[in-house]
């Protein structure tokens, strides 16, 4: 009899813990099904990686540091202040970066650069940027498919219009300041190219309403969606 007590008190105390857990993990299964992680924007952060330290050679020749006004521009304050400049404040602005070496295949980087092709990866980070710029969650859960679309349609639409107006590099010696390992100087090319705003603009609007017809959002995503393309130029 003792030993059947025993049992029963031992088998009540199982099931008693066994109905415990199941509602535990329950709760916890229905927590983690309707959250919604932050997204952590802070490797957006720009990072200046442009060396101006110990200029010994540029496109001109010149070793006194001297470089276009818009290159001097995009350095302080990226593609922005560039826009600021009276020649180009009716203007969108892209600057292909590209660094090394080897000056022979930096040259035909810079001279085969096509606003064709290369100018949409500028143009789908510059756009992606501008997505996330207000957005509170992930861009796929703020945008839902909606976010995919956009990137997908401006890594691979022509812009047409664009111009590419001028190339230039210089070189820095890294033993003085630029904190390279190698003894060799380094190359920065610059293609700077420049597309009428109203041109992007009407680029800009004709993806969003693709990417809208090809996605179905939920009613808070369709509300981010609207509010883009009514604010999307302002901060782009």
């Amino acid at each position: 009899m003792i030993l059947n007590k025993r049992y029963m008190k031992t088998k009540i105390y199982f099931i008693f813990f066994f109905l415990i857990s199941i509602v535990f993990f329950s709760c916890a299964w229905q927590n983690n099904a309707s959250f919604i992680p932050v997204a952590d924007f802070s490797v957006y952060d720009p990072q200046n990686v442009i060396n101006t330290v110990n200029i010994t050679s540029t496109m001109n020749s010149d070793t006194d540091g001297s470089i276009p006004q818009w290159l001097s521009a995009f350095i302080e304050n990226g593609v922005k202040e560039i826009e600021e400049l009276p020649d180009y404040n009716d203007k969108y602005v892209f600057v292909g970066i590209n660094r090394g070496t080897n000056f022979t295949a930096l040259t035909r980087w810079a001279e085969n650069f096509s606003t064709a092709q290369d100018l949409a990866l500028l143009a789908a980070d510059r756009i992606e940027k501008r997505m996330i710029l207000n957005s509170t969650l992930y861009p796929d859960n703020e945008y839902g498919r909606f976010f995919e679309a956009m990137i997908i349609a401006a890594s691979n639409n022509e812009y047409r219009g664009a111009v590419k107006e001028d190339t230039y590099w210089y070189a820095t010696n890294p033993e003085n300041g630029s904190g390279e390992n190698s003894g060799s100087e380094i190359y920065y090319f610059f293609v700077f190219i420049t597309i009428d705003r109203s041109i992007m603009k009407d680029i800009v609007m004709n993806m969003m309403t693709l990417a809208n017809t090809v996605t179905t959002p939920t009613a808070s995503q369709n509300a981010a969606i609207n509010r883009l393309r009514q604010n999307f130029f302002e901060g782009f």
